[in-house]
């Protein structure tokens, strides 16, 4: 007979609310966030036309894309550009500055996963990386990029 597991806290967020912090708009929304001990998964709405803060996590991420399509940016420059559709993900290794945008009309679902071991040693924000992250994303789309 097979032993049932224990499961650790879990936490659901359903209130659709747009990610802020410090009165900065992410384009991201939280449909649920999962956490156990070392590890959370993030269910998210990437918001069209939008880019994120770059920035660098003191863990691994994932991100799997459900629907849509997101564009991945990351290097200490802001150099490395890639697109992930529906059914990929893009690996992010400890360290690496980052962000997502998405220049579509449609919302982009993604599965995003942590394997967090310090729940105190989240991330670390490069506003002033900000801008570079939207020129990259306008030549991307031609210099139409709205935000």
């Amino acid at each position: 007979m097979m032993k049932q597991a224990q499961f650790d806290r879990v936490i659901t967020i359903e209130d659709n609310k747009s990610f802020t912090w410090e009165n900065r708009d992410w384009g991201v929304e939280h449909l649920a966030v999962i956490k156990s001990e070392s590890m959370e998964m993030h269910h998210k709405k990437v918001l069209p036309h939008s880019v994120g803060i770059p920035h660098k996590h003191h863990y691994e991420t994932l991100y799997y894309v459900l629907s849509g399509e997101i564009i991945s940016i990351s290097g200490e420059n802001l150099e490395h550009v890639s697109i992930q559709k529906a059914g990929s993900y893009v690996h992010v290794p400890n360290g690496v500055l980052h962000t997502v945008a998405n220049l579509s009309d449609e919302s982009a679902i993604t599965l995003v996963v942590h394997n967090i071991h310090d729940v105190e040693d989240k991330c670390t924000t490069y506003f002033e990386k900000e801008d570079i992250a939207k020129r990259v994303i306008a030549k991307l789309a031609n210099d139409t990029f709205v935000k």
